[in-house]
C-alpha cells in the first residue's frame, strides 16, 4: 500500500502535483540557478545583466516559495516541524537560524547532516551557504582554517584550495578556490577582519 505522503498533492505554480515532485522541481530550479551563477563567474565576459538577474530572481523565488496543500490552502500550515527549547516547550525555529547555529556549533559538513536529522530536509553546501549568508559562511571557513586538523597538518594555502575545491566549498566571487583567495582569507583573519 502506498504511503499517505506519496499521495499528497500541493499547489505548485497554480497546479496540483505530488509533493515529492514539487520538491524535485524546486531543487532543479535551485541547481540551475547555481549552475548559471557559476557560469556567470567563470565567463564573466559573457555574462549579461539578464543572466545575473535570472540567478537573483530564481533564488529569491525559491527561497520565498510556499508549497500549499490544495485541501489546506485556506489554513496554511508551517512547512517546518516545531522544535523544542531547552525547557522542552515547543517553539518554531526558522531553518536559516537552525542552520546558522549548527554551522557555528558543528561546522559546515556536520551541519548538513544535522539539518537533515533535525528537519528531514536534505540540502547541499550551496543551499547551506544561501541559508546562513556569506558572513556566517566565511566565519565557518575561518573556524575550519584554525581547526586542529588544519593546524596540525600545516596545510598550505594551495593545499587548502585544493581540499575546498574537492569538497565543493563555494569560493567567494569565483568559481573555484585558488591559493591567492585562500591566502587573502588567511590574511584577513590575521588582521581580525573576519
Amino acid at each position: 500500500m502506498a504511503d499517505k505522503s506519496e499521495n499528497s498533492t500541493v499547489l505548485f505554480a497554480g497546479h496540483a502535483i505530488p509533493t515529492s515532485e514539487a520538491w524535485k522541481r524546486m531543487q532543479t530550479m535551485l541547481d540551475t540557478a547555481n549552475h548559471l551563477d557559476r557560469l556567470n563567474q567563470m565567463f564573466s565576459h559573457l555574462a549579461t545583466d539578464q543572466t545575473r538577474f535570472c540567478v537573483t530572481e530564481a533564488r529569491r523565488h525559491i527561497k520565498g516559495a510556499a508549497v500549499e496543500s490544495p485541501a489546506k490552502k485556506a489554513k496554511s500550515a508551517p512547512l517546518e516541524p516545531p522544535a523544542r527549547d531547552p525547557t522542552g516547550q515547543l517553539k518554531s525555529v526558522p531553518l536559516e537560524k537552525l542552520a546558522a547555529d549548527l554551522v557555528v556549533s558543528k561546522g559546515l559538513d556536520a551541519a548538513l547532516d544535522a539539518v537533515q536529522a533535525e528537519r528531514g530536509v536534505a540540502i547541499g553546501l550551496q543551499d547551506l551557504v544561501q541559508l546562513i549568508g556569506f558572513k556566517a559562511y566565511e566565519q565557518a571557513l575561518v573556524a575550519e582554517l584554525s581547526s586542529d586538523e588544519f593546524v596540525k597538518n600545516r596545510l598550505s594555502a594551495q593545499q587548502i584550495a585544493y581540499l575546498w575545491n574537492e569538497t565543493e566549498r563555494p569560493a567567494p566571487g569565483k568559481p573555484f578556490w585558488d591559493e591567492r583567495t585562500v591566502q587573502e582569507l588567511m590574511n584577513r583573519t590575521d588582521r581580525g577582519e573576519v
